[in-house]
């Protein structure tokens, strides 16, 4: 059952890889707005949460997650990935699992953005990277009400986020 907050569950089969995958796979992605709109309307400020769905292939005894984020013109805007903070995933061989970035204010202007996903050996190789994994739209960037809107025109912008991991 998908949760009613469900903003894109992206078929990811069909996105672009820049080389196969051999040893763990993005199996799917999904993007949850948090804040409970009950909707896929997105505003500044709301929180939402990235899910990667993952499939080991063979043995492999750590790796991180990653994502890139670009705006509707193919620009950076930013990134984060779960190795810097410490929290490099360790999984056996054959699980299943997967893995939740939350982002608690997302401060970016009214546009469409897309992620990028990586599953990567940290500074050595990616594992799996699947272009615009998926996408958001912000709708509004205005949440106080006070006339200022974020702009995203001077990139990267710094994305606050938490990354954690289980096995399912």
């Amino acid at each position: 059952k998908s949760p009613a907050n469900l903003i894109e569950s992206a078929s990811i089969k069909d996105r672009p890889r820049p080389k196969e995958p051999t040893k763990i796979i993005i199996a799917d992605v999904k993007i949850i707005n948090l804040t409970n709109r009950g909707s896929e309307l997105v505003e500044a400020l709301d929180s939402i949460e990235i899910s990667i769905e993952y499939e080991l292939l063979t043995d492999l005894a750590y790796f991180s997650a990653e994502w890139m984020l670009r705006d509707a013109n193919g620009v950076n805007i930013a990134h984060s990935s779960s190795s810097p903070m410490g929290n490099i995933i360790y999984h056996p061989h054959g699980k299943h699992g997967s893995i939740r970035c939350t982002i608690p204010e997302i401060p970016l202007a009214v546009g469409e953005y897309f992620f990028d996903i990586g599953l990567a050996v940290p500074n050595i190789e990616y594992l799996d990277y699947v272009e615009e994994a998926c996408s958001l739209t912000i709708v509004s960037s205005d949440p106080l009400g006070s006339g200022n809107q974020y702009n995203t025109d001077k990139a990267p912008v710094y994305i606050e986020c938490d990354w954690s991991a289980s096995i399912t």
